[in-house]
């Protein structure tokens, strides 16, 4: 919460800092997802088959949570500001995102890891163009070229000088992939990307931060952070009990929208009312990088180390290796942040003027 009676405190902290703790949080519960998937593959001894349930729900928070960094940092914004915004969100997506898939996509290649992968198509895989997962070289980037999608047709709107559009083209596609679902149609997959109805949590993250130029923040931000907090752990235990993921495609992505989507519009309200150290922060703008470098580490963990090196320790200490991948992940993900992606981006980036189209401070892509 906003301390407006020790000026001296908010001077330690970072606005919206609470925004991007949760970011943090939402890239952790992805990394939790793809770990305890490959800790229960190798029958591991700890209960832990209730995360697969919803801690994939991370996704949906960054869906939300981008909605509103782009509206927000779009306020202002006019037509003379759409190539600068563009040009700032793409390096910002690309610039992290092609040496990792470059290296995750190897990986697969020469230690063989995932057998369900058919066939890598290098071309779209590095270009984000949208594909079946079996054939993308870095198995999270999907949600990437969703956030490419979301820039696109924000750009375009704002060229046009009315935001609303991007509103109401988003709106549409994706009512029209939630009733193609409903009345059982199957589309095309480039339709079926299109229209998926996870768009709708981009467009709740837009109409958040309409809500807060309106009233601003919350009142009582703890509260709703409370609140979504335990909504997702009422989904948890809902969902263990009836061992039922709302994750499952086709209409598992309209489950997943009436499921996730109001408990991490919950977290987002409050978050926003809610200020953070820099210290911590920090943990948030090296969320991206977090999000992209697990899967290499993971698969280097699980596979190459034991496969392809002959060292079997984390085979035989399931649970250490867990902790490795996710601490592992973590570090790395704050080094490349401080040392690599943010100097390289402070450079390419000063290439373009800013414009009242960007806010430093929440220019992380969402997922």
């Amino acid at each position: 919460m906003v301390d407006t009676e020790h000026p001296e405190r908010q001077a330690a902290t970072t606005r919206f800092g609470g925004v991007q703790v949760l970011r943090f949080f939402a890239a952790l519960s992805v990394v939790i997802f793809h770990v305890e998937s490959g800790y229960r593959d190798r029958e591991g001894a700890l209960p832990t088959g209730f995360l697969q349930f919803t801690s994939n729900a991370g996704v949906d928070l960054f869906f939300v949570i981008s909605g509103f960094v782009i509206w927000h940092a779009t306020n202002r914004s006019d037509p003379g500001d759409a190539g600068a915004f563009l040009y700032r969100r793409f390096t910002k997506i690309y610039m992290s995102f092609l040496p990792i898939v470059l290296l995750s996509g190897l990986q697969i290649v020469g230690t063989g890891y995932g057998a369900e992968i058919l066939h890598i198509d290098w071309l779209k895989s590095l270009s984000l163009w949208p594909i079946p997962w079996e054939q993308n070289a870095l198995s999270v980037s999907w949600t990437l070229s969703y956030e490419l999608l979301f820039y696109l047709v924000i750009g375009t709107a704002i060229l046009l000088g009315n935001r609303g559009v991007a509103v109401a083209t988003l709106g549409v596609s994706a009512a029209i992939g939630t009733a193609s679902t409903l009345a059982g149609y199957e589309l095309p997959f480039e339709i079926t990307f299109l229209t998926n109805p996870v768009i709708f949590e981009f467009l709740i993250g837009c109409g958040i931060a309409a809500l807060l130029r309106r009233t601003g923040p919350a009142k009582q931000p703890w509260l709703w952070v409370g609140s979504g907090a335990l909504a997702f752990a009422a989904l948890t235990v809902v969902c263990t009990n009836l061992q039922y993921s709302p994750v499952s495609g086709g209409a598992g992505n309209i489950a997943r929208v009436l499921a996730f989507a109001p408990p991490a519009a919950a977290l987002v309200w409050g978050a926003i009312g809610l200020r953070a150290p820099r210290a911590v922060t920090v943990l948030g703008d090296a969320s991206y990088v977090l999000y992209l470098i697990h899967v290499p580490v993971l698969i280097f963990t699980w596979h190459t180390l034991g496969s392809q090196l002959g060292f079997s320790y984390f085979d035989d200490h399931l649970e250490i290796a867990a902790i490795f991948i996710a601490t592992a992940a973590i570090g790395l993900s704050v080094i490349g942040y401080l040392y690599l992606e943010r100097p390289a981006l402070r450079w390419l980036q000063s290439l373009w003027p800013r414009s009242q189209a960007a806010v430093p401070s929440l220019e992380q892509p969402a997922s």
